[in-house]
This record gives C-alpha cells, sequence and structure tokens, in this order.
C-alpha cells in the first residue's frame, strides 16, 4: 500500500513539473535535439558532411560564425556523384542538374568570401547555366584569392578568350604557364572543397595529374595561336619551344578542334 502511494505522489509531481510551460518548453529542446542526434548521430557529424566544413571547425570564430557554418550543412547536396562523374568524363553538366549545385556554392560564397575554392566552384556553375559574367567575376575572385593555383588563372584566361579580350587572356594564360604544376595538385587534393568531388573517382590522383597536364598542353596551344594573332610570333616560337621542353614533343594540330571550356580544377 506504501509502495503505491509512493509512485502516485512521484506522478503528481513530475505532472506537476511538466506543467509547468518553462519546464515543458525545455523538455521540447530535449527531445528534438536527442532525436536530431539520434538521426544524424551528431551535430559535429553532420558539419563534417560539407565540403566546407574544415573552415567551420577549423577556424576560431566566434558562435554565430559557427552556427551558420552548421546552418550551411543543412543546405549541402545529399551527393556528389553526378558532379564527380561529368568532371571526370570531361563532359559538360546538364543546366537543370547543375542548379542545385550553383545555389549551395552561391551560398557558401555569402558564408565564406574569402575561400578560392568556393569562388572557383560558383564560377564553374554560372558558367555551365550561361551566366559568363558571372562566372568571369567569380574567378577574378578565386584569382585574387590563390594568385598560384593552375586552374584559376587557366579558366580566367579561357573567359577572356571567349570574350575576345586577347591582352587579358594572354597576361591569365601566362600566370597559368608559370605556376607550379605539383602545389596545383597539392591543392587540389587537400582542399575540403574538391575532396567531395574528386573522392567518388577511382584514381583521383592520376586524374588530377592527367588533367594538369592537359591543361598545360591546352594553354600552350592557346599562347601560340593568341601571340601570333597579335604579330608576336617570336613569342609564339618561344612558347612552342617551352612546351617541348617541358612536355616533350607534341603534336599541336590534334588540338585545333577541341572545345575549350573551364574546368572544376
Amino acid at each position: 500500500m506504501l509502495l503505491h502511494k509512493d509512485k502516485e505522489q512521484r506522478f503528481i509531481m513530475l505532472k506537476k513539473i511538466f506543467s509547468k510551460k518553462q519546464y515543458s518548453i525545455s523538455l521540447i529542446i530535449l527531445i528534438t535535439f536527442l532525436l536530431i542526434i539520434s538521426i544524424n548521430k551528431s551535430i559535429r557529424i553532420l558539419a563534417l558532411k560539407n565540403p566546407i566544413a574544415k573552415h567551420i571547425i577549423g577556424e576560431r570564430k566566434n558562435a554565430i560564425y559557427r552556427a551558420k557554418g552548421i546552418k550551411l550543412s543543412f543546405a549541402a547536396p545529399e551527393s556528389y556523384e553526378y558532379l564527380s562523374r561529368v568532371i571526370e568524363e570531361g563532359t559538360a553538366p546538364e543546366k537543370v542538374r547543375i542548379g542545385g549545385f550553383r545555389a549551395y556554392y552561391e551560398k557558401a560564397a555569402d558564408f565564406y568570401p574569402h575561400i578560392a575554392e568556393v569562388q572557383a566552384m560558383l564560377g564553374y556553375c554560372n558558367y555551365y547555366q550561361g551566366n559568363k559574367q558571372e562566372a568571369l567575376d567569380n574567378y577574378i575572385k578565386a584569382v585574387k584569392l590563390e594568385p598560384k593555383y593552375f586552374w584559376n588563372n587557366f579558366n580566367l584566361a579561357i573567359l577572356y578568350f571567349q570574350n575576345k579580350d586577347q591582352t587579358k587572356a594572354i597576361e591569365y594564360l601566362t600566370k597559368a604557364i608559370s605556376s607550379d604544376i605539383d602545389y596545383s595538385m597539392k591543392v587540389t587534393l587537400l582542399s575540403s572543397v574538391y575532396r567531395s568531388l574528386w573522392s567518388p573517382m577511382k584514381d583521383p590522383k592520376t586524374r588530377t595529374i592527367h588533367g594538369l597536364k592537359s591543361g598545360y598542353e591546352k594553354v600552350f596551344y592557346m599562347m601560340v595561336l593568341l601571340l601570333k594573332s597579335v604579330g608576336q610570333e617570336q613569342a609564339a616560337i618561344k612558347s612552342l619551344k617551352i612546351a617541348a621542353a617541358s612536355l616533350g614533343e607534341k603534336d599541336y594540330s590534334l588540338l585545333k578542334n577541341v572545345t575549350i571550356d573551364v574546368t572544376a580544377f
């Protein structure tokens, strides 16, 4: 009889506690938090799924900054397989399918305007959605943030080349040629932003090396065409000699029909 009475008293006490507004709100928050943890294991793991997470967790910023980063995690694409596949195959992504990625990188660029890789990926998405001016602006920012990275200079040169701005195209092709291939490879493979793109690939290191070599070949070929078109034939011959010395003898006539577009990296 006494045991039954104790249970009854405890039930009444709990009922009084949870009937109070402040406790009921706390309980709801606690249940919601436990539910999130049970679904995603932890907020930290959720954040780590975001390729920008290195900058959320690694940088010692205030709580508001970190909260924004976690919020950005919820906007991250569920999968990068499609984008990874078109990059690996060297094909142009579909406008519709690239739209979601563009929206994400746009949000990421708002949160982290100082990360070159984010600007570059936003430029890539804008380019293939037909937003050429926005893409140009993105790559200008990317080059300012990371001036030694081959692909930022290459893609900016491509955009100027397509805009028929020969002077600017030559300027950034020259910067691309002078960039260090090993440094560019390290940036590609170590970047937390690019990791989500190359991790589904079978052999990302080999793909990165081949991609860079192909990129350098295209740069030399474009340099020859542009220098010759502006009357700098001696500089064009010099560029070909450098190409032969650094990349080996190549039949550049095979590149004449190549459509040159911007690449992801």
